[in-house]
């Protein structure tokens, strides 16, 4: 099934990171304001967390492995995190020194994973009330 309740949270909080990320390209806001990188990676967490858990519930997602731990969840999450880092070296598109990049990789990975176990925390207390 494509939609499911994870469906509206994943596709908001895309958007929202979307649009945080257009403003900040706009007005140069992670290059002026330190700590945007860090905020947009911690939601970007967020979302990935999200999308996983959607993905995992749909028809075209009944291969994944369960996403109901808090390990699976953060695994993925770095996974993707990884990727993303990979991505930025390959187009060029990291700004900091090379003395820089090991702190500011593992800073945006860390927020990666508490952007994960944030949804994960919701997601229990979510699954307790039911």
């Amino acid at each position: 099934m494509f939609w499911n309740r994870y469906f509206a949270p994943s596709f908001a909080s895309l958007v929202l990171v979307a649009a945080l990320h257009w403003v900040a390209s706009y007005k140069g806001l992670y290059w002026t304001l330190g700590w945007y990188d860090v905020m947009m990676h911690f939601l970007g967490g967020v979302w990935t967390a999200l999308f996983l858990l959607w993905v995992s519930r749909t028809n075209l997602g009944a291969w994944l492995f369960s996403l109901t731990t808090l390990r699976s969840l953060v695994v993925g999450v770095i996974a993707v995190g990884v990727a993303w880092e990979l991505y930025e070296i390959a187009f060029g598109f990291t700004f900091v020194t090379d003395s820089e990049y090991p702190l500011d990789t593992s800073i945006d990975l860390v927020m990666d994973t508490l952007g994960a176990i944030a949804v994960f925390l919701v997601y229990r207390r979510s699954i307790g009330k039911r």
